[in-house]
């Protein structure tokens, strides 16, 4: 069971392990049966990070649910840090799929397209909380783990988001479309991190809301900044 996030809120700090994982780079295991226990390992932590934060699993927890032993783990990782740039890469696998399938649907109105960009973000996020959670403390406290092509993949992404409102120029009243365009795609997915993965922290704590009302207002937020009219 998870523990409560005020609780975890500041045990996230930098170890001796993590920085030694630093310098680790991802290397592709060449082998088959290399492959195949890398992928039980990451479906493993997928799995583990579902009921229990990052910090709180340990390496015994991930092979027990992985099936294999822990020696076989530390063959091919120095620690269960040495996983986060293959979780991260995973991670990005699926996200790249989501962006592609949400960009195919255009929605008749720019108001129409903001919140089903937000209620299908929310989705997103929501069922994939654990593994972002992760990602995005130790992303920010060890950004050597992400791989730099994960980062333009992820730049990319956003613009492709930012390009499903401009679709909707003619009701854009913004001076500058795209830049309000990019501004409104930071604000919606930032807005939904913070209410979805520390909801009981500040300033997620600003929003009382239940979360199908934080979206409701959010996406309200959103068009009123792109389509008020210009002084």
């Amino acid at each position: 069971m998870r523990t409560s996030h005020s609780a975890i809120a500041s045990s996230v700090k930098p170890t001796d392990e993590v920085k030694s994982m630093q310098q680790d780079s991802i290397i592709e295991a060449k082998q088959v049966r290399s492959q195949q226990t890398q992928e039980k390992l990451l479906n493993a932590l997928n799995n583990c990070l579902k009921e229990d934060f990052f910090e709180h699993i340990s390496i015994a927890q991930i092979t027990e649910q992985a099936g294999v032993s822990v020696g076989t783990f530390y063959r091919r990782f120095k620690n269960k840090e040495a996983l986060l740039p293959y979780l991260y890469q995973d991670f990005g696998t699926q996200q790249r799929a989501w962006v592609l399938s949400l960009t195919t649907v255009k929605q008749e109105s720019l108001a129409q397209q903001v919140q089903y960009i937000i209620d299908n973000c929310c989705e997103f996020l929501s069922s994939n909380a654990g593994v972002l959670r992760t990602l995005h403390l130790n992303s920010r406290l060890y950004p050597e783990i992400l791989p730099t092509s994960q980062l333009s993949e992820r730049s990319q992404e956003y613009r492709e988001i930012s390009a499903m409102l401009i679709q909707h120029s003619t009701e854009i009243n913004h001076p500058q479309p795209s830049m309000a365009c990019d501004m409104a795609t930071f604000m919606m997915i930032n807005g939904l991190i913070e209410k979805i993965l520390y909801q009981d922290l500040t300033p997620a704590i600003a929003s009382p809301l239940v979360m199908a009302e934080h979206c409701k207002q959010l996406g309200a937020m959103i068009v009123g900044y792109l389509t008020a009219k210009p002084e």
